[in-house]
């Protein structure tokens, strides 16, 4: 337990906001879940008592794990999540969830009953920016890409991680000394090495890919020629390796439980092609949202992204159906996967 951000946090909120805190860090247990403690903020006549929930990293998958807990749970006090830094798009899935949360900035959300309390718009820190480094540069998180995508990876010659990687050489280098520096890599022999700690090596690559990587990936919006054709979308075959459905649409084929709203498609084809091809139309106004692909290695999974991708955009989004799809992904396809590598 960091026990240091939430004393840190205390003396922020008492210093800007005026708050009377009171702070009780004796493990709470709830379920066969152990919270951190409990804290209870006074304001003027409000009294305000909260279960601590202190996380060094928070990614949006911490909304399906609360929605699971507090599921047909009768809990007396509010759960607060607290941790370094939240970026404002999580802030906002958090809020829609009407999920309390304090970071190391000051940004905070609490809300129970006639209680509501809003702090917005405070900066990172220079605290919380330390504790990125290089890994999570626009070509670290294509390298990590495939290094999650097979954690086996890890054993490729430099040469072939930068070609499957589509990075350069250098870029490939400066990544893994980082991920050993970290203790994401373990040295197991003098050839062989262990990708480790991967569970928070995708929770970061999750939440950095959608700050950092997605929006420069951005080509272009589209829509169908014709309605019927978004009726049929599922009877479009692309042209692989160049062509993949990622997003709502992905996950709608890997589970059968989305209709997409959206069409993410991530592609190297001209528009062109894309055009020609599928009967794709540019609107700024349409459904079809296409992403330049990234990778550069084999993927057999038909007319689909890896499904780390598809969890990864499924989870950024504020639907609470495609994080339901989300969860099914990741227990189905993913969990096994990565405990492996724990």
């Amino acid at each position: 337990m960091n026990t240091e951000i939430i004393h840190k946090i205390i003396e922020l909120l008492k210093g800007r906001a005026g708050l009377n805190i009171k702070l009780a860090l004796n493990p709470v247990s709830i379920s066969n879940k152990t919270f951190d403690g409990y804290i209870k903020i006074i304001l003027r006549a409000w009294n305000f008592k909260c279960i601590i929930n202190i996380k060094n990293n928070l990614t949006p998958n911490y909304i399906i794990e609360y929605k699971e807990f507090v599921k047909e749970k009768k809990i007396k006090h509010p759960i607060v999540v607290i941790t370094s830094y939240i970026y404002p798009k999580l802030r906002e899935q958090l809020r829609n969830q009407n999920i309390a949360y304090i970071d190391l900035a000051g940004n905070t959300f609490l809300k129970q009953n006639a209680f509501f309390f809003y702090i917005y718009g405070n900066s990172k820190q220079t605290e919380a920016i330390n504790l990125k480094s290089r890994i999570f540069t626009y070509s670290g998180l294509k390298i990590l890409f495939y290094l999650l995508y097979d954690p086996d990876n890890i054993n490729k010659t430099y040469r072939e991680i930068a070609v499957f990687s589509n990075t350069s050489l250098d870029s490939v280098h400066k990544t893994i000394n980082s991920l050993i520096q970290m203790n994401y890599i373990l040295k197991i022999n003098k050839d062989t090495c262990r990708l480790i700690n991967t569970k928070t090596l995708i929770e970061k690559w999750i939440q950095d890919y959608d700050m950092k990587m997605k929006t420069k990936l951005f080509c272009d919006t589209f829509r169908f020629l014709k309605k019927e054709d978004e009726y049929n979308w599922r009877k479009i075959k692309f042209k692989t390796p160049e062509t993949y459905w990622g997003g709502e649409a992905a996950g709608a084929l890997l589970t059968n439980y989305l209709h997409p709203e959206i069409f993410t498609i991530y592609s190297n084809e001209t528009i062109k092609d894309l055009v020609k091809n599928y009967r794709f139309y540019p609107d700024s106004g349409g459904k079809i949202k296409i992403y330049q692909k990234f990778w550069n290695f084999a993927h057999h999974k038909d007319a689909i992204v890896p499904e780390l991708l598809i969890y990864t955009d499924l989870i950024n989004t504020n639907d609470e159906r495609c994080l339901e799809a989300a969860n099914i992904i990741y227990n189905k396809y993913l969990a096994d996967r990565f405990k492996k590598y724990s």
